[in-house]
């Protein structure tokens, strides 16, 4: 993946954040992967997540990822594309990517795990 200059690519997995119980108690999905770029300064310049989500009946059923943008994000197809492009490459392969998976690719292409593990005041 071709890193722009000075800017810095983090995930964050919900599942093994200090707060998963209390998110994911309540949530529709099974797990989250939030995708962030930042500025040198930590500045969020944009994001999205992949929620693995438990498809229930029709042809596949499964646990299954889906991509999410919100409303103030749309700019991440510009900070993202080489990731979308290595993920749907992937996904010719698995399209069933687990969590692992993806975090597994998203190292290799230079991202970095800010999962916050312990609470700390």
């Amino acid at each position: 993946m071709q890193k722009q200059k000075n800017l810095n690519h983090y995930f964050i997995q919900l599942s093994t954040a200090w707060y998963a119980d209390v998110v994911l108690k309540y949530a529709d999905y099974v797990d989250e992967l939030t995708l962030l770029v930042c500025d040198e300064q930590g500045n969020k310049k944009s994001d999205f997540v992949i929620r693995w989500k438990n498809i229930d009946g029709g042809l596949t059923p499964g646990i299954s990822p889906r991509l999410e943008v919100f409303d103030d994000a749309w700019n991440c197809f510009l900070y993202f594309d080489d990731v979308l492009k290595l993920l749907a490459k992937k996904a010719q392969i698995n399209r069933r990517m687990s969590v692992d998976d993806v975090m597994r690719y998203l190292m290799d292409a230079g991202f970095v795990d800010k999962t916050v593990h312990e609470f700390k005041l």
